[in-house]
């Protein structure tokens, strides 16, 4: 099953955002996602050890960015 899994995510970008959809959905992360929690999203995705890797600080950086680019 992780072969099948790996395969996929290698298998195009479609494929490899599907995988990342069904991920965040099945595990409840869009809650955070819609709220703008990037903490507790990170936390559900990455793990505990997120902070060390400050994914949610750069997840905030990085949609703050994107959000003035659109403005």
């Amino acid at each position: 099953m992780l072969g099948q899994f790996v395969n996929e995510a290698y298998k195009d970008e479609d494929a490899h955002l599907d995988i990342f959809i069904r991920f965040i959905e099945k595990n409840n992360l869009t809650k955070f996602l819609r709220v703008l929690d990037w903490a507790s999203f990170a936390k559900g995705y990455n793990g505990p050890g997120y902070k060390l890797n400050q994914y949610d600080t750069k997840m905030a950086t990085l949609y703050k960015k994107l959000k003035e680019d659109d403005e």
